[in-house]
């Protein structure tokens, strides 16, 4: 039973990263296996084999690939087709995302002012980057495939921050939904070795 809920928890977290204003890690802190993720990616990376939850890890990994795969030509579709209304809802599924972290830190805490200074400071700092937000790109070359996937998965990592969200800044959200959903075996390689880097560094 443990199994089948590892991997339904890994499908709501892959369905997560598919859709930009939502964030896996966000995702996976609401179903409470954030913590459990992150300590055995660090064994992973340590090479403390022996430590590593291995069943865990593939369950979860498992989900997570059918979802992106199976749900990657509908999203595909419906945000080529539905540009204006598909944003709306990822505007809307971040501003509710913010609730999720925000209710986490503890009532006494919520007083201090230095708390909010520093959720004022990373709001400042986004704000700026996603100023510089690109066009669609439509032929990108797999060197900046694989840049853009290194930086997008680290937002997998950290709660609030979409990884999706982070590809739409780059121009690159709709041509890897699109190589995912037809199959770019080329892309989807790179993509994942650029992934493994950016999982690695963070």
């Amino acid at each position: 039973m443990q199994h089948i809920l590892n991997l339904i928890r890994g499908a709501l977290i892959g369905a997560a990263e598919l859709s930009p204003g939502i964030s896996g890690g966000t995702v996976a802190l609401i179903i409470g296996i954030y913590e459990r993720a992150l300590h055995n990616a660090d064994k992973l990376i340590k090479r403390k084999f022996a430590q590593v939850e291995w069943l865990f890890i593939a369950f979860i990994g498992l989900g997570m690939v059918a979802a992106v795969f199976g749900l990657s030509g509908i999203i595909s579709t419906f945000v080529a087709e539905n540009f204006s209304l598909s944003h709306s809802l990822f505007a809307g599924m971040v501003l509710i995302s913010v609730w999720v972290p925000f209710s986490m830190i503890d009532k006494q805490d919520r007083r201090n002012p230095k708390y909010y200074l520093f959720a004022l400071a990373s709001a400042v700092f986004i704000f700026i980057v996603t100023g510089f937000t690109s066009n669609q790109v439509e032929d990108p070359n797999l060197f900046f495939v694989f840049l853009a996937a290194a930086v997008a998965i680290c937002a997998l990592v950290m709660p609030g921050a979409s990884g999706s969200l982070v590809l739409l800044m780059l121009g690159m959200y709709e041509p890897v939904l699109r190589a995912v959903s037809e199959l770019d075996i080329a892309v989807i390689l790179v993509f994942m070795a650029g992934a493994l880097c950016g999982v690695v560094f963070i």
